[in-house]
């Protein structure tokens, strides 16, 4: 063993599970240096609800009330009514710069596009 892992194996808590741990740094440390960091935002509902009409006449009268089309092949709804960001449309640039790329939206395809996408 390499005389600075055995240092860092021994500055680890005395718990035998931790002897287990890999002390030697990982090939891609070196690469991460100078990364921004990474935010993930909370994109989880507040609270969340099943509801279940009695016929389609209560879906209809419920689709009504809170402005949004509903079918039998709804699984679910945001209320009040959110566009849905789809990576899909996204792709990593790479700017070939030290600061690195930039994500951006891809060409337009030939076909037609679909309409937003609205739960």
């Amino acid at each position: 063993m390499p005389k600075k892992a055995k240092e860092e194996l021994e500055r680890l808590p005395d718990d035998p599970q931790m002897r287990f741990v890999d002390a030697q740094p990982e090939w891609w440390e070196d690469l991460w240096k100078g990364m921004p960091e990474f935010r993930q935002n909370d994109c989880e509902p507040y609270r969340s609800i099943l509801v279940h009409f009695n016929d389609e006449r209560d879906m209809k009268a419920f689709s009504d009330l809170v402005g949004q089309k509903l079918t039998t092949d709804t699984k679910y709804l945001w209320f009040p009514r959110q566009a849905v960001d789809s990576i899909v449309t996204k792709r990593w640039i790479d700017s070939g710069s030290e600061k690195g790329g930039m994500i951006q939206e891809p060409p337009p395809f030939q076909s037609e596009p679909e309409d937003e996408v609205l739960f």
